[in-house]
């Protein structure tokens, strides 16, 4: 896997799927490239499978409008390594198992809480986790009454958060972290486990950003502009010779999302190729021969040798008696004997010296038993079925999955180069120049597919803040002026306006509260009005998408990379990416 980073790339591809809140409107398939520094991400994650990365993450949302169960109001964390549940069940009377098994809870990582009834047991006294990845516990006495089980269980077992990393703000007020969830005091509780930060009442515009830990693996893939010369519109495909690329520098910022784990992992689907058949490449000779006793054994010949050079006798054309001018009739007076010999025969005594000009085929190769598959290495056949023109299908049969060269009716004459070859007499009796097509299911390097899906939501990537200038000429007294984009404003809420000049020289100005419209002070006809001012982009043109090993850019390795577009994404829009690799 690691040696033979071409063999990955055939079978790799990509699926876009663009949605909104009516479901998927728009999929595209296309295939990716695997590049070289891909060896080195798979090697570290075999040299140490433990190893973590640390990186940043910022939340920004509302608290929960109704309490939790301590009385507080959560905010939700996206990085969340456990959560929290509860079970209930139903226990007969009679019932006298005291072992009790959480149907469907796995992975339990601590009991909150557990009720037999309305009684409250004391945890690792009257009740215990007997097995907790199997979500099975064990009572001191067997339960007759309903249970209530409050659990905390594993929910993203690559992610923990680090303990004190944390800045939480609401709106622009810093807030501290404390026992006791207090307003008055400004201080919220955090669990770390769960990614829960608690207040005493609801909150909006809540703004978190912390350090967590992930385990290392290929956990992100990240989204590209146009390349830079690349032609608008137009899209983006790599090749071989694009193996050496190590990022994608037309990433869009704040577009690198996570991957969600676990990811599918399944059996690789075989490549199915379709191939009409080869008729048989003939060389077609004409010779003349001449009755007579050539083995002197005192008559004359009715067997014949024709100048074959080593080639197989495919078929007689015609055959003229010369001296007599008279057509034979293949088949009824002349046959062939033995077609790799190249003899014929006579079906009556010739008259010694008759002359006879006989026209007939040679097969000049073996080119129709062997076929170049598309896809390669090829690891084995699957099942290779012949269809005549009259629809009759034939299967030849394969031993050992192909791999023994004259073994069966077809078998791999090259597996690295994807060449098949037929026996030229096949066990079927339906040779492989038969006229019609061939279907041949096979596997190519290796057959374990995993599909690494992403989701770009809606709203990612954020805004890009771009310069503008919008140049107008005064006429009919117009001093107000439509902009382009409406004007972008700054982190404290000014509209960002860099210039404003009425025929080259500074002007003063007033900008429309929603930023749409300026209105230049002093203007007269003819004058020339340039605006230089800052707008954001919120739609955005996708040409890429590629994978890597980290969320940071300048340390991060790409895995591989696809051309997917141009593809349009506006804010309201998200994107979800399945990238399927072969292993």
């Amino acid at each position: 896997m690691i040696q033979d980073v071409a063999a990955m790339n055939p079978k790799g591809h990509v699926k876009v799927e663009l949605y909104d809140e009516n479901g998927v409107f728009y999929t595209k398939e296309k295939k990716n490239l695997v590049v070289l520094d891909a060896n080195s991400i798979v090697a570290e994650m075999m040299a140490n499978p433990s190893k973590m990365i640390r990186m940043t993450q910022t939340d920004h949302g509302d608290t929960d409008l109704t309490t939790n169960a301590e009385g507080t109001y959560t905010f939700h964390l996206s990085i969340q390594p456990e959560v929290k549940g509860t079970y209930d069940k139903d226990i007969p009377s009679t019932n006298t198992n005291t072992i009790i098994t959480l149907d469907g809870v796995e992975n339990i990582t601590a009991l909150l809480s557990v009720k037999v009834g309305t009684n409250v047991l004391q945890i690792n006294q009257d009740v215990f986790l007997r097995d907790a990845e199997k979500g099975i516990l064990e009572f001191a006495v067997a339960p007759t009454q309903p249970i209530s089980v409050t659990y905390r269980k594993v929910k993203d077992p690559m992610v923990r958060i680090i303990e004190g990393t944390e800045v939480v703000k609401v709106g622009a007020e810093t807030w501290k972290r404390g026992n006791v969830a207090s307003d008055a005091n400004k201080t919220y509780v955090i669990d770390y486990k769960t990614g829960e930060v608690k207040f005493e009442n609801t909150k909006v515009n809540v703004t978190v950003t912390y350090d967590y830990h992930r385990k290392y693996c290929l956990g992100f893939m990240a989204l590209g502009g146009k390349p830079a010369g690349h032609p608008d519109y137009m899209p983006v495909s790599f090749s071989n010779t694009d193996k050496n690329k190590t990022d994608m520098p037309e990433e869009l910022d704040g577009s690198r999302v996570p991957i969600m784990f676990p990811a599918e992992i399944s059996d690789g689907k075989p490549e199915i190729d379709i191939f009409p058949t080869k008729p048989i490449d003939v060389i077609e000779k004409t010779v003349t021969i001449t009755a007579a006793d050539n083995d002197s054994d005192g008559a004359v010949d009715t067997v014949y040798d024709l100048d074959n050079s080593g080639n197989k006798l495919l078929a007689l054309v015609s055959v003229k008696n010369l001296t007599t001018s008279t057509d034979l009739v293949v088949g009824t007076d002349v046959n062939i004997k033995d077609a790799n010999a190249a003899t014929i025969e006579f079906v009556n005594v010739p008259n010694n010296g008759d002359q006879f000009e006989v026209k007939f085929q040679l097969q000049a190769n073996n080119n129709h038993l062997t076929y170049q598959l598309t896809q390669a290495p090829v690891v084995a056949l699957e099942k290779v079925v012949h269809e005549d023109i009259n629809g009759n299908k034939t299967e030849y049969v394969i031993q050992d999955r192909g791999l023994k060269l004259g073994q069966g009716d077809v078998w791999l004459l090259n597996p690295n180069a994807g060449i098949i070859q037929f026996s030229a007499t096949p066990s079927t009796g339906v040779p492989v120049n038969t006229p019609g097509q061939l279907t041949i299911q096979y596997r190519v390097n290796a057959g374990k597919v995993v599909k690494f899906i992403a989701d770009f939501p809606k709203g990612v990537p954020g805004p890009v803040k771009l310069t503008k200038t919008d140049t107008f000429t005064v006429s009919g007294g117009m001093t107000t002026f439509a902009l382009t984009y409406p004007a972008a404003k700054d982190a404290s809420g000014k509209f960002i306006i860099a210039s404003v000049k009425r025929n080259g020289n500074p002007e003063s100005y007033t900008l429309s509260p929603d930023g749409t419209q300026i209105t230049v002070n002093n203007a007269a006809n003819g004058d020339v009005i340039e605006v230089q001012y800052t707008y954001e982009k919120t739609t955005h043109e996708i040409y890429q998408v590629a994978m890597f090993d980290g969320k940071d850019k300048a340390t991060s390795k790409m895995f591989n990379i696809s051309g997917i577009g141009p593809i349009t994404k506006d804010q309201n829009t998200g994107m979800r990416v399945t990238w399927s690799v072969t292993f």
